[in-house]
């Protein structure tokens, strides 16, 4: 059993209210938090147009776009989590745990944390993962993806 791919804030599949609400998630945890007040608002500009890049199946511009966000703001949460979701797509799973281990600093959420016991679990490190899992739990108990994930590892663990 393989462990659950890594996402960007709203599934790809996502309509027009979930493509807002992931706009939404990334204003309110992704970019917003330290760096100068207009380094912020351009990396969350940018934050934003990389998820709909990568929503369009533009993988290249999407990770041009978050690398402009970071340059805007080195700690933009979302634009550490979108890379991070390219990387572990490209089977570069230390860079992807690396990627997400740095979008979950500060207020991780739950999607991100997720993200992170994936990367773990595709790494092979099963305890990190339960972790993770637990934590995504606890930042959001009313979110079932991480149940099922947890669910899911425990039931590959044995």
């Amino acid at each position: 059993m393989n462990p659950p791919r890594p996402r960007v804030p709203a599934p790809r599949a996502a309509a027009a209210v979930r493509a807002a609400a992931a706009l939404l998630l990334v204003a309110a945890a992704g970019c917003l938090l330290g760096g100068n007040a207009e380094g912020r608002r351009r990396a969350q500009a940018r934050a934003e147009e990389a998820i709909r890049a990568l929503e369009a199946g533009r993988a290249d511009e999407a990770r041009r776009l978050y690398l402009f966000a970071l340059e805007g703001d080195p700690a933009c949460a979302a634009a550490h989590n979108g890379l991070g979701v390219l990387a572990y797509e490209a089977g570069r799973t230390a860079e992807a745990v690396a990627r997400f281990r740095r979008a979950c600093r500060g207020r991780a959420t739950a999607a991100y944390l997720n993200n992170l016991a994936a990367a773990y679990a595709a790494a092979g490190k099963l305890r990190d993962a339960d972790r993770a899992y637990q934590r995504a739990i606890r930042a959001d108990p009313d979110d079932p993806a991480a149940y099922e994930n947890l669910a899911a590892l425990l039931q590959q663990t044995g």
